[in-house]
């Protein structure tokens, strides 16, 4: 007999196909990132996420196209590539600047700086707009962030998959005898 596709079987392939297709859309379009300081660690402001304390975690809807820049208002917080200092920063925004129908520039501010110490960021430089925080879960993306537990489980799963692979092809091989 021919190589038998049993229930099991079945069921680990597509559990794979499952978790690579939702792994690689969600990947494609958010970023879980960790927040190491208290600039926007203040007083709650009036917008959907009031607050963000320090070591939290963010997700982050990524940006892959102008209209999700234009998509943005005053009170949205963002990550984008800080020019000056060369990292990553994560800042409300307090002020937006538009060329025509499109975002140009939008002036940010983080909640717990100082009156005055905003920073003008072009659209070409916003990553994505934050839309969850978790304080709680901080600790865990920081962890994962920073070790290589992330590899350790990669590789895990890796050799899962090669493991079922390997024991189909051994089924297959001594069927064919």
């Amino acid at each position: 007999m021919g190589f038998e596709l049993t229930t099991k079987r079945i069921a680990v392939i597509m559990a794979v196909i499952a978790v690579v297709s939702v792994s690689a859309a969600f990947f494609y379009s958010y970023e879980v990132r960790y927040v190491p300081t208290d600039s926007m660690e203040a007083e709650d402001q009036p917008y959907d996420i009031p607050t963000i304390p320090q070591g939290s975690a963010i997700l982050v809807s990524k940006f892959h196209s102008q209209s999700d820049v234009d998509s943005l208002e005053v009170g949205d917080i963002i990550l984008f590539y800080n020019t000056g200092n060369k990292l990553d920063t994560v800042h409300r925004i307090i002020a937006i600047t538009m060329d025509g129908d499109h975002i140009s520039q939008v002036t940010t501010h983080g909640d717990n700086k100082t009156p005055g110490t905003n920073e003008t960021v072009n659209s070409g430089d916003i990553q994505g707009k934050v839309v969850a925080v978790s304080e709680e879960l901080g600790g865990v993306v920081h962890f994962v962030q920073n070790s290589t537990l992330f590899l350790v489980l990669i590789v895990v799963i890796l050799l899962v998959m090669a493991s079922v692979v390997w024991d189909m092809i051994k089924i297959r091989r001594s069927e064919g005898q």
